[in-house]
């Protein structure tokens, strides 16, 4: 009997020592979340470097300007970004829309490689893309992102249309 009595003081002067003061404590943390406005990115204009005529002879290079691509009126490159021949004032810049949210930082990724543009019959030419973008915070009305590209052509290129695509890719810093 004398055991129990030990075991049950025991129990209970454990029980005790676990409600003692100063052996619990409590503290709050305050929770909390910011829900932000996806990033978007629109495409409103096509990389586009107009009609070119090689010179049979000499390979050099005319630009027959022409109004648009279909896309209608086009805007002239803004500074930064490259021009097919430095005395053009061709009309080949791509043009895109972020949107977003206001205020918020963003990244861009282009690629630096050159991408193949082809003609239907598979002959190919290189395009070097680099873009322009006056701030990468988005405006709350948008932000634009400018694609430009020098077009390395072959010797004796054929006549034809050449195409292909890029990828812009944009995403909050």
């Amino acid at each position: 009997m004398r055991t129990l009595a030990t075991l049950v003081a025991v129990w209970i002067a454990a029980g005790g020592w676990a409600m003692a003061k100063g052996t619990k404590a409590t503290a709050q943390a305050p929770v909390s979340v910011t829900l932000i406005k996806p990033i978007s990115l629109r495409k409103c204009q096509d990389l586009w470097f107009g009609d070119l005529l090689v010179e049979a002879n000499s390979g050099a290079l005319q630009i027959v300007q022409t109004a648009g691509d279909g896309g209608g009126n086009r805007k002239p490159d803004p500074p930064g970004i490259t021009q097919i021949a430095q005395a053009s004032a061709l009309w080949h810049n791509a043009k895109f829309e972020v949107g977003g949210e206001g205020g918020a930082g963003f990244g861009v990724a282009v690629s630096n490689h050159p991408i193949t543009i082809q003609n239907p019959l598979h002959e190919s030419m290189l395009v070097r893309l680099n873009y322009f973008c006056s701030d990468t915070t988005i405006d709350p009305q948008g932000s634009t992102i400018w694609v430009g590209g020098r077009l390395e052509m072959p010797n004796n290129p054929q006549p034809g249309r050449y195409s292909g695509e890029f990828e812009v890719t944009v995403a909050y810093n």
